[in-house]
């Protein structure tokens, strides 16, 4: 059983990827509706190539921790199978503490970078006076989360390691 922090953690990524899912659909809409206009009206939406851009980012990092909570993300099973019940597990821990390490790697510098276009009230290039930092912050909290969901994949596998021991 699984405690009420990580069931609380794991609503939290659900709800993440779904707000991703909702975005892909209004990208789908906006791109769709920019067509249209070009082919149609003759005239395109202004700042949709821009706006589908940086929607992207919260749809990446909004879904990580949620397929990384349901064992979703790419793996290499060809060696994986020939191994034991514990040397998967190990395999496991070591994955997730690569990927943990990269992850809080990413999380200090996107903090710092989505920081300094908070603080410099930054800018988009396609649209102008549009904030470009409420975009930038997508990175940082999508990371965020995926620290803490790697931190239950290592604590999990090292249980299986230690009771596949016994």
């Amino acid at each position: 059983m699984s405690s009420p922090f990580v069931r609380i953690l794991e609503k939290i990524n659900d709800y993440l990827a779904l707000v991703g899912g909702l975005l892909v659909f209004v990208m789908s809409v906006l791109t769709s509706a920019d067509i249209v206009g070009r082919q149609v009206l003759g005239k395109a939406i202004p700042g949709t190539y821009e706006i589908v851009q940086y929607l992207m980012v919260y749809v990446i990092f909004f879904a990580i921790a949620d397929l990384e909570s349901k064992n979703g993300n790419v793996r290499v099973e060809l060696l994986a199978t020939h191994l034991s019940k514990r040397g998967k597990a190990l395999l496991s821990i070591a994955g997730a503490a690569c990927g943990l390490f990269i992850f809080v790697l990413m999380l200090y510098a996107n903090g710092i970078y989505t920081w300094e276009s908070w603080v410099g009230r930054e800018t988009m290039y396609g649209i102008q006076g549009a904030p470009l930092y409420i975009w930038k912050f997508g990175v940082p909290l999508g990371c965020f989360f995926m620290r803490i969901q790697l931190t239950i994949t290592i604590t999990k596998a090292t249980r299986r390691m230690i009771a596949g021991e016994r």
